[in-house]
């Protein structure tokens, strides 16, 4: 009798089988002020209950940027999304890394955060505002009443009153007429001249003087400096304070705008050339920016009038 000996094989089969993650086209927004940049990167067919983890690292680009690294944990869904912002401008690469029970899976991203900071668009306009003060003093009498009138035309600036200080007035020549208890009337003349032309904010597009250096995304950074008009560029000290006021109408495509007011006070010469931070910024909006300035006269103009009245 023959005995035939059967041998059956069996093949030994892996428990699990993984797939192969997918990372799609990643989706960039360039960089528009400092360092925001971002990017956002989809990834399909993961594996439930697998890890992921990623490195980011900038191939190429102006200053410093270190290399980032994180885990996303454990999956619960096939699909998922990476994203990474305050991208500075350059190139990058971005490993994501897939971890089934120890088995790695590698995909390697590469992408491009553009510069596309454009220079600000900007009207500069001058506006000055000044107002001078005239006091009467009488040496012999006093007057009922003081008015104050041009000396061209006659027109009553102040009318009749009975204090000798007219205060907040324009330049110009003018007659100030004194009048006594018997109705008696001196005329006598008055020039306010406007010093505060001699000064002006010194401007450059290309320092701090100008708007064209960001804080943050949203605001500039900028220096208030002012100059005074001849040889002597230093403003005089008896020019401060100088209350200054910066309207800024950002163009938004609306009939109006967005309007911005800005007030700053230079106490001495010690804060000329002060830096603010809060001038407003939106990126691809043209502003215009009206400055305008008033200094304290210290200089009072003073009339010695003596009367015969």
């Amino acid at each position: 009798m023959k005995k035939i000996l059967i041998f059956t094989l069996f093949c030994m089969l892996p428990s699990y089988i993984s797939g192969q993650f997918t990372t799609n086209t990643p989706s960039v927004t360039p960089e528009y002020c400092n360092g925001d940049g971002k990017v956002t990167i989809g990834i399909t067919n993961a594996t439930l209950g697998s890890t992921f983890d990623y490195l980011l690292q900038r191939l190429s680009g102006s200053g410093t940027f270190n290399d980032r690294n994180g885990s996303l944990g454990v999956i619960n869904q096939t699909a998922l999304i990476v994203t990474q912002s305050n991208l500075p401008a350059g190139k990058y690469t971005i490993r994501i890394r897939e971890n089934i029970n120890g088995n790695l899976t590698t995909k390697n991203v590469s992408f491009t955060i553009a510069n596309n900071y454009t220079a600000l668009q900007f009207n500069n306009i001058f506006s000055y505002a000044c107002f001078g003060n005239i006091t009467v003093n009488v040496t012999q009498r006093i007057p009922v009443t003081y008015e104050f009138k041009k000396n061209t035309n006659g027109v009553v600036v102040v009318s009749a009153q009975s204090s000798n200080s007219f205060t907040d007035l324009a330049e110009g020549n003018y007659n100030v007429a004194l009048t006594d208890q018997r109705g008696n009337t001196k005329v006598v003349g008055a020039t306010i001249t406007d010093t505060n032309t001699d000064l002006y904010f010194n401007f450059s597009s290309q320092d701090l003087n100008g708007f064209n250096y960001l804080y943050d995304c949203s605001h500039i950074l900028h220096k208030i400096d002012l100059r005074r008009l001849g040889s002597t560029l230093t403003v005089p000290n008896y020019k401060y304070p100088i209350n200054i006021i910066y309207e800024i109408n950002m163009q938004d495509g609306s009939p109006t705008g967005i309007a911005y007011i800005r007030n700053y006070i230079l106490n001495s010469s010690a804060d000329n050339g002060k830096i603010v931070q809060n001038i407003p910024y939106i990126y691809g909006k043209s502003f215009t920016v009206k400055k305008t300035l008033t200094d304290t006269f210290n200089n009072l103009s003073t009339i010695n009038a003596k009367s015969h009245i």
